[in-house]
């Protein structure tokens, strides 16, 4: 008969279902809020809450009984310290489970949010992102504009540099016409004509070399 065996299995053998329960009620009470399966959200926060039972009676028997679960010295100081006095008034119901209208992926089980009530860390997690949103909003709008300002400026100086450029450019295009036209050249025109020149001439004896007698491959003409 199945006598005091009662919790969800979750699927797990008892040693497997106990470590798991002591990491996720550790990082329960360091964070106080996780996101997590439903089934196993409802047997954490059994879990859980008979552990802030324990902090709330505060002697040194239960102090060694939440040792057995919580194997960190910081976590297990702050639920026999803060956590204890938060809750010391109230008889039960220390957590809050939320389901959400979300599945994880792979299995598509259903999602909930575990936390423990009357929680500042949580009510500041909560109302934070909203705020830096905005504000992230407003930066990234104010770094565009800016960058549009810049930008136009640019756009303004580089025009007004081609129309300031534009008669020089005409006046020396002008000016290089009319030394052709006279046949006068520089020093370094004048060796740009006579590289052309020696080019030329050499092209034209290749290819007159080609079209002439045939060679042998030891240079003599057949």
């Amino acid at each position: 008969m199945r006598h005091q065996v009662a919790g969800a299995k979750l699927g797990r053998t008892s040693s497997h279902r106990e470590a798991m329960f002591r990491n996720m009620a550790t990082y329960l009470f360091s964070v106080e809020r996780i996101t997590t399966t439903q089934p196993k959200a409802k047997a954490l926060a059994q879990y859980a809450e008979r552990l802030i039972t324990l902090a709330r009676r505060g002697d040194l028997h239960a102090r060694r009984l939440a040792f057995r679960s919580i194997r960190n010295d910081a976590v297990l100081r702050k639920l026999f310290s803060e956590l204890a006095t938060r809750y010391q008034n109230r008889r039960g119901g220390y957590t809050r489970i939320i389901p959400l209208a979300e599945w994880r992926k792979g299995d598509a089980a259903p999602l909930a949010i575990l936390e423990l009530v009357d929680s500042p860390v949580v009510s500041e997690r909560i109302t934070k992102p909203k705020v830096k949103k905005k504000e992230k909003e407003r930066e990234e709008a104010a770094k565009e504009k800016a960058k549009g300002a810049v930008t136009e400026k640019k756009a303004e100086v580089t025009e007004e540099k081609e129309v300031a450029e534009k008669p020089e450019k005409e006046e020396k295009g002008r000016w290089k016409k009319l030394k052709r036209m006279l046949g006068w050249h520089t020093k370094s025109e004048a060796r740009f004509d006579k590289t052309e020149k020696k080019e030329s001439h050499r092209k034209t004896a290749m290819g007159t070399g080609r079209s002439g007698s045939k060679k042998d491959s030891r240079g003599k003409a057949r």
